[in-house]
């Protein structure tokens, strides 16, 4: 048998914060981007995945 160690992060309102303003800023660089591009399309990625983040934080 296999055993197994997780490691779990607790994210609180000051994180939630800190998200946000990554989120603004990685859409406001994303804008900058006038044809898609493997660039845009990670920052795009990045961006979803951080809101899904944020979504969950209470």
């Amino acid at each position: 048998m296999k055993k197994e160690t997780r490691n779990v992060v607790v994210l609180d309102w000051e994180d939630k914060i800190k998200l946000q303003q990554f989120i603004e800023d990685l859409e406001q660089i994303s804008e900058t981007y006038q044809s898609p591009c493997k660039e845009l399309t990670g920052i795009n990625n990045t961006i979803y995945y951080l809101k899904t983040i944020e979504e969950v934080i209470n």
